[in-house]
C-alpha cells in the first residue's frame, strides 16, 4: 500500500517517521498484560460524557436557507441510523462495524439513481455530491488527526478525529470521536485542497493544532468507496485504537425506540439455543443467556433468581466460548490493537484463537469472515437479515455446554438483549427436566 504523508512544515522528524512506518510497519511491544487491560470496564460505568449535540443536525443541508456557514448546530434531532455498531453483512463479507452510519437528510442510501446537477443526463458518481450536509463536533475538543484516503483509486473522503477530555471531579478521562467520509473539512487550512485519487491506495495526513467547540461546523458529508452518501461516526473510549471503539449510542443525546423490538428463543437446533432479536434494534451491545432452577411445589412452579451462567473467561483473561455475545468486549479483546497488519504474531500466543493468525496478522481477523450472512465467532454463530440496518439477528451458541443442576425439577434459560441506553429486553424462559431432556416451554 502506498502511504503518502503530508504535514505543514514537512518536519524532518515526521518524514523519517513516516518512511519508517512504510518500511517496517508498527514497532510496538505487545504482551498479554498490555492486551488484556485490567482497566477495561465492560459495563462502561466510568464512561460519563453526555454531549448535547449530534454530528448531523435535523434537516440542515448545504443549500439550506435556514443555516449559513459558521453557524452552530442547534437541532437535537437524531438522524436516521442506517448501519449500526457490530456485526453486519458488507460487500460480500461479514464485517464488524465499529461505529454507526448516519443517513444524510433527503438522501437515498445509494446515489447512483440521482441526477448530476451539472449534467442531468449522467448519474451521480463519487465526484457528484448533490446534497452535502454540514457535520458538527459533538463536544469541545482538539483535533487529533485529519486524513484523506483513496482506496483503489477511488476517494473515501476525509476523516477527522477529535480528542475530548471529561472531568467528573475526581478523575479525568480522554475520549475520541471520528467523523469519516467527509467531502471537505471546514477547519482545515483553506490553502490545502482535496487531493486527487490516482492509482492504488493512498492517504494524506495532517495534525493541525486546532481547538473546536461543541456544535462547531467541522466539514461536509461525502461518499465512501461503497458509493453511499453518509457520515460514519465513531466513539472510542480511553484511546484512539480501534479496539477501544464503543457503541456511539452510549453518549448520544437521544436514543432510538425499542418498543417494537423483541428477543426470544427461536429454536434449540442441534441441542444449542438460538436467540432471535427482531425489530431493527440499533443500540444492542450484548445478547446473553441467563439460568435459573425451578421446582414444582404442590403444583406451583417456584424458581430461583435468573443469573449469568458463567463469564466464559480463560486464565489469560480472554472470553472463550461464553454464553453471550458482547459486541464491545469482543471488539476490545479480539481486534488486539490498531488497524495495521502485524507480521510478528508471537505476542498473541495467549489468544485462544491464535492458531488462526497465520504468518501475518490483521486486527479484523477474528471479527470478519468471508460469508455475507453467517459469521461464527468465538463459539457464537450469528446471522444478520435486513441489509445494513439489521431487522433480524440470530445468535446460536454452538460451543455452549448447556447447564443442568441436579436436585431440582427443572433447569431454565432465558435470553436477554442489552442495549447501549435503553436497558434490557428479556424473552420468555424455556426449561428442561432434571433428566436432561429437551428444552421446552413449561405449561
Amino acid at each position: 500500500m502506498l502511504h503518502t504523508c503530508k504535514k505543514s512544515g514537512f518536519a524532518l522528524f515526521f518524514v523519517l517517521t513516516c518512511m519508517a512506518f512504510m518500511l517496517t510497519g508498527p514497532i510496538f511491544a505487545v504482551d498479554a498484560s498490555d492486551e488484556i487491560d485490567a482497566d477495561w470496564d465492560p459495563d462502561m460505568s466510568s464512561y460519563k460524557p453526555a454531549p448535547n449535540n449530534w454530528p448531523l443536525c435535523g434537516d440542515i443541508l448545504n443549500s439550506s436557507t435556514t443555516w449559513s456557514e459558521g453557524q452552530a448546530c442547534t437541532s437535537k434531532a437524531a438522524d436516521r441510523v442506517v448501519s449500526t455498531y457490530g456485526p453486519r453483512p458488507q460487500s460480500g463479507d461479514f464485517d464488524f462495524h465499529r461505529g454507526i452510519d448516519l443517513r444524510t437528510t433527503d438522501m437515498e442510501l445509494d446515489n447512483d439513481d440521482l441526477e448530476d446537477p451539472v449534467d442531468p443526463s449522467n448519474p451521480c458518481d463519487h465526484d457528484c455530491i448533490p446534497h452535502t450536509s454540514p457535520v458538527f463536533a459533538i463536544a469541545d475538543g482538539e483535533v487529533d488527526e485529519i486524513e484523506f484516503k483513496c482506496k483503489s483509486g477511488v476517494s473515501d473522503g476525509f476523516r477527522v478525529v477529535l480528542v475530548h477530555e471529561y472531568d467528573d471531579g475526581s478523575e479525568e478521562y480522554e475520549w475520541y470521536t471520528r467523523y469519516v467520509h467527509l467531502s471537505s473539512v471546514a477547519i482545515l487550512d483553506s490553502s490545502i485542497t482535496t487531493p486527487t485519487c490516482t492509482g492504488g491506495s493512498q492517504s494524506w495526513e495532517w495534525e493541525p493544532s486546532i481547538t473546536v467547540s461543541a456544535g462547531q461546523h467541522i466539514g461536509y458529508t461525502g461518499k465512501s468507496t461503497s458509493n453511499n452518501h453518509h457520515l460514519h461516526f465513531e466513539v472510542r473510549k480511553d484511546s484512539s485504537w480501534s479496539r477501544h471503539a464503543v457503541h456511539p449510542q452510549r453518549i448520544m443525546p437521544s436514543l432510538p425506540s425499542v418498543s417494537s423490538s423483541t428477543v426470544e428463543f427461536s429454536s434449540f437446533g442441534s441441542g444449542q439455543p438460538e436467540v432471535e432479536v427482531d425489530g431493527g434494534l440499533v443500540d444492542i451491545v450484548r445478547v446473553e443467556l441467563e439460568q435459573a432452577t425451578c421446582d414444582d411445589v404442590a403444583g406451583t412452579l417456584v424458581c430461583s433468581d435468573f443469573e449469568a451462567i458463567s463469564d466464559g473467561q480463560n486464565a489469560d483473561g480472554y472470553l472463550e466460548d461464553p454464553p453471550f455475545f458482547d459486541y464491545e468486549r469482543s471488539n476490545y479483546q479480539f481486534s488486539h490493537r490498531g488497524g495495521s497488519v502485524w507480521t510478528n504474531t508471537s505476542g498473541f500466543a495467549y489468544c485462544p484463537h491464535s492458531g488462526d493468525h497465520g504468518s501475518s496478522y490483521d486486527s479484523d481477523l477474528h471479527l470478519t469472515e468471508d460469508d455475507t450472512y453467517v459469521h461464527t465467532f468465538n463459539g457464537t454463530r450469528i446471522e444478520v437479515f435486513g441489509g445494513v440496518t439489521p431487522y433480524e439477528r440470530l445468535f446460536r451458541f454452538d460451543e455452549l455446554t448447556l447447564p443442568w443442576e441436579a436436585g431440582h425439577d427443572y433447569t431454565c434459560l432465558r435470553p436477554v438483549a442489552e442495549t447501549a441506553g435503553n436497558g434490557t429486553l428479556t424473552g420468555d424462559m424455556m426449561c428442561r427436566s432434571y433428566d436432561g431432556g429437551p428444552f421446552e416451554t413449561l405449561p
